[in-house]
């Protein structure tokens, strides 16, 4: 349902868990939208996107096109400037827009959103 990228490096301790500085979840917004996580959305623009801060306060969402692209980091700074740097896989340049999101995916409107 989802994939994870893991960015930075980290020294694991003897029992093994070792969280990277910065971890990013790719959704389909079929799975996942704004709405049904956070029903009082304070959305603001992420270069033609829309995102929130999670309420752990280093958590970032950003909902564009069909995708919903989840940045969990140690700190803000960091997974806001991980949103500012948004591309597709494909991408080796940073686009200057991402797409906006989907007409109604954000309030789990489409068809394949259940909640």
């Amino acid at each position: 349902m989802f994939w994870t990228f893991a960015y930075g490096d980290c020294d694991p301790p003897r029992d093994g868990d070792c969280d990277p500085q910065l971890q990013v979840q790719s959704w389909s917004t079929c799975y996942r939208w704004a709405s049904q996580l956070h029903p009082r959305l304070h959305l603001f623009d992420v270069r033609g996107a829309k995102g929130i801060r999670g309420a752990g306060g280093s958590e970032v969402e950003v909902f564009t096109g069909r995708t919903t692209v989840v940045l969990f980091a140690y700190t803000r700074s960091l997974a806001m400037a991980a949103a500012r740097q948004l591309r597709k896989v494909s991408q080796t340049q940073t686009p200057s827009r991402l797409p906006a999101p989907a007409p109604g995916s954000l309030g789990g409107k489409l068809p394949c959103q259940r909640p």
